[in-house]
C-alpha cells in the first residue's frame, strides 16, 4: 500500500467503464494533507468539465447500483461530491443532498460528521432523517477512510446507507477492502486507477 505523504507523478488506468473518456493526470497538492490530486475532466474543480461528459458516467455507475427505491437520496461530501450528487440523482430520479462545512439555523439538528483523515473537514448534513436510505457517491475514493466512517454516523442516526459510490476508485491505498470490512458493502466504482 501506498503512503498518502509521498507525491506520485504518474496514474495509470487500470480497468475503464468509461470507455476512454475520462483523461487524467497526478499533480502535486499545495496545502492538503495528502501530497497528490488526480486531476480529471469531469469534476470542473481543476479545469472545465463537459456536463455530457458527467452525466454519461453517472448513467453508466447507475448501471451498477441496486434498483432505485421511492424514498432514495443520493448524498455526497463537500466538494467534488456535490457534482457527482446532483448528477447521479438526476440519472436515478431521486432526490439529492451534499455536506457543507456551514452552520445553518438549528446546525445541532443536522447530521454532524467530523473527516478524522483530513484537517479541514467538519461536515453538516442538513435535511436526513432517521429511516432515510442513501446512496453515498463521491468523485474519486483512495483509503475509503471518508466514506466508511461517515457510514457509520449515518447508521448511528438510524439512516440507511444502501449503496458506496465513486466515478475513480485508486487502488493503491486498499479503499475497497476498508470500505467492505468497515461498512460491509461492496464500493461500485466505473473507473479503476493506480498511481506510481
Amino acid at each position: 500500500m501506498l503512503d498518502f505523504n509521498k507525491a506520485y507523478g504518474k496514474v495509470e488506468i487500470i480497468e475503464d467503464g468509461s470507455n476512454g473518456r475520462i483523461k487524467l493526470s497526478a499533480i502535486n497538492r499545495q496545502s492538503e494533507d495528502r501530497k497528490t490530486k488526480l486531476k480529471n475532466n469531469f469534476v470542473g474543480v481543476l479545469d472545465t468539465a463537459d456536463s455530457r461528459l458527467v452525466l454519461e458516467l453517472c448513467q453508466e455507475l447507475n448501471k451498477k447500483l441496486p434498483d432505485v427505491s421511492d424514498d432514495e437520496i443520493v448524498v455526497g461530501m463537500y466538494k467534488s461530491g456535490i457534482i457527482m450528487a446532483g448528477y447521479l440523482a438526476m440519472v436515478r430520479k431521486a432526490k439529492f443532498t451534499w455536506s457543507t462545512p456551514d452552520e445553518f439555523g438549528d446546525f445541532q439538528d443536522a447530521v454532524q460528521f467530523q473527516e478524522g483523515h483530513r484537517k479541514t473537514a467538519t461536515h453538516y448534513f442538513y435535511g436526513l432523517k432517521p429511516g432515510n436510505k442513501i446512496i453515498l457517491v463521491e468523485d474519486e475514493i483512495t483509503s475509503g477512510l471518508g466514506v466508511a466512517d461517515l457510514t457509520k454516523v449515518l447508521r448511528d442516526y438510524n439512516i440507511e446507507v444502501v449503496a458506496i459510490c465513486s466515478i475513480l476508485e485508486t487502488i493503491n491505498f486498499g479503499g475497497r477492502d476498508l470500505i467492505k470490512t468497515k461498512t460491509g458493502l461492496e464500493l461500485e466504482s466505473l473507473v479503476k486507477v493506480e498511481v506510481a
